[in-house]
């Protein structure tokens, strides 16, 4: 193997047990080492197969370049498949479509618990924006915040907290929310919406979207509510950021010359360029925990359907574009 230029090997082995399951063996080669790097059994149905090749994929990635892949990664969004915003899954390739809400309401913005198990939405289920929880395994909701506006969730990197928009006599406000004591922070004090909040990968620091100065903004500021920064400062409407999981870029969508497209720019506001252009409408981008490759909302091909790309713009592939209109992409961890 080793003079034709191959220098890694996967081998694979399947079997079926006497439950009906099956056993599958998969390892992965350093060749001109000869030795194993990796190997790993699965037990699955045959309905998980395709997940556990996903596993063993961005393990083999893991081991040969130290990143972790995203084929065994999931994109929550939204659609109105049913005439009603509900909450959908699907693989990044647009496998295993699955729909997680079924309340004929109005939900919103999910956003992935840190171990993948839950997602935090808004829903109008009683009439109002209230923030709620679903565990994906069951389809249990729970209520998490009642009461006036509760929207854009953005759960930390400790898994302890969203940061969630809530109204203070009509002015929407960024409270800090402890899933484990229900206590809230408020963290904001401005005039005007203070809104979709993002989590930097230290848990230290939040973007978010202001219009304190009269126009939307993508801003900073330390979890606590002080050091706030005004991130962009070209175009006239900036908004739905979302921070890279390796801390070099924040993407939000702006609207320039009556069209919106997928901005990037830097934590200290260097570097802003766009990553979509002349390709209808594109909004809402979510990153992918390998930071390399952006989900987004885009027209481009007569609806709002589901995209992804890599960081550069490039690759672009349709996911989800037959469900009456997709919004508000968040990508598993």
């Amino acid at each position: 193997f080793y003079l034709v230029g191959i220098q890694s090997l996967l081998t694979g082995h399947l079997s079926r047990e006497e439950s009906g399951d099956y056993r599958v063996s998969m390892r992965l080669f350093d060749v001109r080492m000869g030795q194993q790097i990796v190997g790993i059994r699965y037990t699955t149905a045959l309905s998980g197969m395709r997940s556990v090749v996903h596993k063993f994929a961005d393990e083999v990635q893991y081991r040969l370049t130290g990143e972790r892949g995203v084929n065994d990664t999931r994109i929550a969004f939204t659609c109105r498949r049913t005439g009603h915003s509900e909450i959908y899954i699907a693989d990044p390739d647009g496998n295993n479509l699955t729909q997680i809400t079924r309340n004929s309401s109005i939900n919103l913005s999910p956003a992935w618990t840190i171990d993948n198990t839950k997602l935090v939405f808004t829903s109008y289920l009683e009439d109002r924006p209230d923030l709620y929880s679903i565990e994906l395994s069951n389809g249990d909701v729970t209520p998490l915040l009642r009461g006036g506006m509760n929207i854009t969730p953005s759960v930390s990197p400790d898994g302890l907290h969203v940061a969630v928009s809530v109204s203070y006599d009509g002015d929407p406000e960024i409270i800090i929310y402890n899933m484990d004591t229900q206590k809230r922070r408020r963290i904001t004090f401005s005039p005007g919406v203070d809104t979709n909040p993002s989590f930097a990968p230290n848990g230290r620091e939040l973007a978010f979207v202001s219009d304190r100065t009269g126009e939307p903004q993508v801003y900073i500021m330390d979890i606590e509510g002080a050091n706030t920064r005004r991130l962009t400062k070209i175009g006239n409407y900036n908004t739905a950021p979302d921070w890279s999981p390796r801390g070099d870029w924040i993407a939000y969508h702006s609207r320039r010359d009556g069209v919106f497209d997928i901005w990037l720019i830097h934590p200290d506001g260097s570097d802003e360029h766009p990553v979509t252009s002349e390709a209808g409408h594109n909004e809402d981008p979510t990153f992918a925990r390998d930071g390399r490759h952006i989900a987004f909302i885009s027209t481009r091909d007569g609806v709002k359907g589901l995209y992804v790309m890599d960081l550069t713009g490039r690759n672009v592939r349709r996911v989800i574009n037959s469900l009456g209109g997709c919004a508000n992409p968040a990508w598993s961890q």
